[in-house]
């Protein structure tokens, strides 16, 4: 088996993600990263062409990791309340990741694609676009699975108990770096049933 390498970048990106929660995304430098990691500037910039790519990366990580993990409860449960505990429960596991998507906007990471990207942002463009695009079809069944069909109230109304509710109640823990208290699982839980009905 091969060794793996010192700095990979799966390494690296954890501890961007450290420095974009202890710090926000002014944190996330290539300075900053090489401090942390011991990492050479070559190293770094070997892996990432630029801090725009490096701030991208940061973001579509944490969110793919979260939306994959959530996915994986929401394919299956019947349960609107126990799907929207979901979030509340990834956090604590995920706790750096989980403060960078709840303290952050996207637009703090990602540019605004009014210019053509470069080089690996192009890839980076794409996931973005990937992740979008599979967030539009979870809610379109989830909206259809508890409340019977897809409609733009029906969304917005799954929007707002399953990740907006859950997104509100780990904001002030997670940013005041406290523990997620217990009640926050009853109170998202709910919301949830109160706006999406009991169990399937």
């Amino acid at each position: 088996m091969g060794r793996r390498a010192l700095h990979s970048p799966a390494a690296l990106i954890e501890a961007a993600v450290g420095l974009a929660a202890a710090g926000g995304p002014g944190a996330v430098t290539m300075q900053g990263l090489a401090a942390t990691t011991g990492a050479t500037n070559g190293t770094i910039y070997h892996r990432f062409e630029s801090r725009q790519h490096l701030l991208a990366t940061v973001w579509l990580d944490v969110v793919e990791r979260f939306q994959r993990d959530w996915w994986q409860v929401a394919e299956t449960q019947s349960d609107p309340g126990e799907l929207a505990v979901t979030p509340v429960r990834w956090a604590r596991d995920n706790r750096a990741a989980a403060t960078v998507l709840a303290l952050h906007r996207v637009e703090e990471f990602l540019d605004d694609g009014t210019s053509e990207p470069l080089g690996a942002l192009r890839s980076v463009h794409a996931r973005a676009a990937e992740v979008r695009r599979a967030g539009r079809g979870c809610w379109t069944l989830l909206a259809t699975r508890f409340l019977g069909e897809a409609t733009a109230a029906t969304v917005e109304r799954s929007v707002f108990a399953l990740a907006t509710v859950p997104l509100a109640a780990l904001r002030h823990p997670l940013a005041s770096g406290g523990p997620i208290p217990a009640s926050a699982e009853a109170l998202v839980r709910e919301t949830a049933v109160a706006l999406l009905g009991g169990p399937r």
